[in-house]
């Protein structure tokens, strides 16, 4: 008589969490506007980065201030 085959364990599907997806859009956002990236929200939204001359100046304080949001996090 043959062996019964070993039962496959059933995978269990978690569903993604939506809170930090959200939470991490929402910081990405607000960096984007404190950087004055404002063009680059609409591109953000786009999966696109676009900076201006004078939005790559400010990027390094706003970079300082993500920085420390995502430490928090």
């Amino acid at each position: 008589m043959a062996k019964p085959a070993a039962a496959t364990p059933l995978k269990q599907i978690i569903p993604p969490l939506q809170a930090p997806s959200t939470r991490w859009h929402s910081v990405l956002t607000e960096f984007f506007q404190s950087a004055g990236l404002y063009e680059t929200i609409r591109g953000f939204e786009a999966d696109l980065l676009v900076l201006s001359r004078a939005q790559h100046e400010r990027l390094p304080a706003a970079l300082q201030t993500l920085s420390e949001q995502v430490e928090l996090s």
